[in-house]
């Protein structure tokens, strides 16, 4: 998983690239990633502090409009969407095996065959 500046770099990045665009495509773990911004991260960058506040708030909730005013392009989530971040999602996959110490493949297989058809053992 980025960090929340990492996405907010890549964001501003990808504006950069089409600066004649209205809107920018990002998708919904783009914007798990925003989630993570500190208000005092935006205000490092020039933010003021109310400012800062309100759009952290509003990432929080999962709304990106804050953002997207102070960014000047309309930020709109897709669900089936790679991330903005080249690789972001094969290390988010990695991520998400590295947690899980006690990993058992065939007992996940297994699990998910349960749920699906709950009457076979």
């Amino acid at each position: 998983m980025a960090s929340g500046m990492e996405m907010l770099r890549a964001v501003m990045d990808a504006i950069a690239q089409e600066p004649n665009e209205s809107e920018l495509l990002i998708s919904r773990f783009d914007v798990d990633d925003l989630m993570q911004l500190e208000p005092v991260e935006l205000t490092s960058l020039g933010f003021e502090a109310d400012r800062a506040e309100a759009i952290v708030a509003d990432l929080r909730e999962g709304c990106v409009d804050q953002l997207s005013a102070w960014l000047g392009r309309k930020l709109v989530k897709m669900q089936q969407l790679k991330s903005i971040i080249p690789g972001e999602g094969i290390r988010r996959k990695a991520g998400l095996w590295a947690d899980e110490r006690e990993y058992d493949p065939d007992a996940l297989v297994e699990e998910i065959r349960q749920l699906r058809n709950p009457t076979r053992r």
